[in-house]
């Protein structure tokens, strides 16, 4: 059994969709409707990037004149063991607040400045959620882990609030590799004459620093960018996840994300560990030494691969 809990306010109707194949007559039926009232159809429209999708979803409206929390369950008419029980929470209407994150990223909203009577969170939409404080003002806590928008509903002694979470794709992944005790560094670029800046916002139990190095601007111009550096180290190993914003200090929100996973491995140095260093040093060498080569030698470009070629037979 598949369980939702949802969130809509008096006389605002909720829509509820599913997968179903309306062709072979395998959909989804209303078993009870838990005092709602409820209409059904099929989305003859094909869903995007989806060909084929035509019938496919079943939609299912909802709708309260009275507040309260209803429960509608439905059974899949080809396979009635499947079902689907849906919590509808039916508040009077409030206000609704907006919020915008990266997957996996923790954001924060500040429910209020004064001193107020506890929130309680009644829906989650399925978001990682906590009530907490921050500066001493009342926050909640969110954390989105797939894309899409989310509805979060909460309430308190004499109040109710609606946050609308908007969850985006996270555009930049990197994957490092260190030991304990050596860093790992990584750079992104950046341009510190607009305000804005890489700022981490979760260490992920690493110790980090960053720094910004601007690019060589001899004339002295206006607007000239630069690269952001993170360096992330660990005493111990295994898998850490660090995250950084693109955003400007005095602006809510950010226009970017990354996210940089780094596994930081057993320095064994009597085995792979210090073999794959060896090997790095030594292509490291061979390429030196066809850089030398080539400041002192003209060569045509077929004897280019040749003239590294026989350095490494050498070594």
């Amino acid at each position: 059994m598949a369980s939702l809990r949802k969130a809509a306010a008096v006389c605002e109707r909720f829509v509820l969709e599913l997968e179903a194949d309306h062709a072979s007559g395998c959909g989804w039926k209303i078993e009870s409707d838990g005092g709602l009232e409820c209409d059904s159809w099929y989305d003859d429209e094909e869903q995007p990037g989806k060909p084929g999708s035509e019938g496919k979803i079943q939609k299912f409206s909802l709708i309260s004149d009275s507040e309260g929390t209803f429960r509608v369950l439905l059974r899949n008419s080809c396979d009635p063991s499947e079902t689907v029980e849906l919590e509808l929470v039916v508040h009077p209407g409030c206000d609704t607040d907006y919020a915008t994150a990266a997957e996996g990223f923790a954001e924060c909203l500040i429910l209020g400045d004064e001193a107020h009577p506890p929130w309680k969170i009644e829906v989650d939409d399925g978001v990682g959620c906590e009530i907490g404080t921050k500066d001493g003002r009342p926050a909640l806590f969110m954390t989105g882990n797939s894309p899409g928008e989310y509805s979060i509903l909460l309430s308190s002694a004499d109040e109710w609030r609606l946050v609308k979470l908007i969850v985006r794709p996270v555009n930049s992944r990197v994957r490092l590799r260190t030991v304990p005790g050596k860093k790992a560094v990584h750079d992104k670029r950046a341009n510190a004459t607009t305000g804005f800046q890489w700022r981490i916002v979760d260490d992920g139990g690493m110790k980090c620093s960053d720094y910004y190095v601007s690019d060589p601007n001899p004339r002295g111009m206006c607007g000239v960018g630069g690269r952001h550096f993170f360096e992330m180290e660990a005493d111990s190993p295994g898998i850490y996840v660090v995250r950084a914003v693109y955003s400007r200090p005095w602006e809510e929100g950010y226009i970017d994300a990354l996210e940089m996973t780094v596994e930081v491995v057993p320095d064994d140095k009597d085995g792979a560990q210090s073999r794959y260093a060896w090997l790095r040093k030594k292509r490291s060498k061979r390429q030196r030494k066809c850089r030398e080569h080539s400041k002192n030698v003209f060569i045509l470009p077929h004897h280019w691969s040749g003239c590294c070629r026989d350095n490494t037979e050498a070594m």
